[in-house]
C-alpha cells in the first residue's frame, strides 16, 4: 500500500515538474523576445530643419504692432569674410531686401547693406550647431521677401517706422526659429530617454531569460531523476513479484 502511494506521489511530482518546465520554457522564450530591445539601434543623430513661414512672421508683427523692437548697439564687422561664406548669397539677398525696404521709409535710416550683413551674421552665429546657421539665414531670406511684401507689414512700417519693423521681423524670426530648435531637441531627448529605458528593460529581460532557462534545465534534470526513480521502483516491484 505504501509503495503504491509513493508511486502515485512520484507520478504527481513528475507531472508538476513537466508542467513547471513547460512554463519555464515559455517564460524564457517571452523574456528572450523582449530582450531584443537591448540590441536596438540608438535614435539617429538630431537633424533640425526649422522653417518659419512669412505668414507666422506677419501674424507676429501685426499682433504686436504697438511694440518697438530693441536695437542692437554693436555690430561685428564681417564684410571681408562674407565672400568666403557659403551662405553669402543668402546674406546678400536678405540684406538687399532690408535695405530696399528701409529705402521706402520717409526718413533715411543710414544703414547700408554691409551693416545688415554683419548684423545677420551675428544673429546666425547664435545657431552655430550643425547646419542651423545656414538654415537660419536661408529661411530668413525666403520668409523676409514675402513678409516685407505683405500689405499689412507695409502699412505697419508707414505707421511706425521701417527700421522698427525690420527689427521686429528679425526678433520674431529668431524667436520662432529658436522655439522650433528647442522643440526638436526636446523630442530627440525624449526619444533618447525612451531608448535607454527600453535598453535597460531589454537587458533585464535577457538576464531573467537566462535565469529562467537555468531553472528550466534544473527542472528537466529533476524530471530525469524522478523518471529514473520510478523505473527503479518498477523493477524492484517486478523483482519482488517474480520472487
Amino acid at each position: 500500500m505504501l509503495q503504491k502511494l509513493e508511486n502515485a506521489y512520484l507520478a504527481i511530482l513528475r507531472f508538476v515538474v513537466i508542467l513547471a518546465a513547460g512554463l519555464m520554457l515559455v517564460t524564457t522564450a517571452i523574456l528572450g523576445l523582449n530582450s531584443f530591445k537591448a540590441f536596438q539601434n540608438e535614435p539617429a543623430e538630431l537633424k533640425v530643419a526649422p522653417h518659419v513661414t512669412a505668414e507666422a512672421l506677419t501674424k507676429r508683427l501685426t499682433a504686436n504692432s504697438g511694440a518697438k523692437a530693441e536695437k542692437d548697439p554693436e555690430h561685428s564687422q564681417h564684410a571681408d569674410s562674407a565672400a568666403a561664406d557659403p551662405n553669402a548669397k543668402a546674406y546678400e539677398r536678405a540684406a538687399k531686401l532690408v535695405v530696399d525696404f528701409l529705402g521706402k521709409d520717409a526718413e533715411p535710416s543710414g544703414i547700408d547693406k554691409e551693416e545688415v550683413i554683419s548684423l545677420l551674421q551675428d544673429r546666425a552665429a547664435i545657431f552655430s550647431e550643425g547646419d542651423l546657421a545656414s538654415a537660419y539665414i536661408t529661411g530668413f531670406a525666403e520668409s523676409l521677401e514675402k513678409t516685407l511684401a505683405d500689405p499689412a507689414v507695409i502699412k505697419l512700417a508707414k505707421e511706425t517706422s521701417a527700421l522698427d519693423v525690420i527689427g521686429e521681423v528679425m526678433d520674431a524670426y529668431g524667436d520662432q526659429f529658436q522655439e522650433q530648435v528647442d522643440k526638436a531637441k526636446e523630442g530627440h531627448e525624449e526619444k533618447l530617454s525612451a531608448y535607454h529605458t527600453e535598453k535597460a528593460e531589454g537587458m533585464l529581460n535577457l538576464y531573467m531569460a537566462g535565469a529562467m532557462f537555468a531553472v528550466f534545465l534544473s527542472i528537466v534534470f529533476l524530471s530525469l531523476i524522478i523518471r529514473i526513480e520510478r523505473n527503479l521502483r518498477h523493477l524492484e516491484t517486478k523483482s519482488s513479484t517474480q520472487g
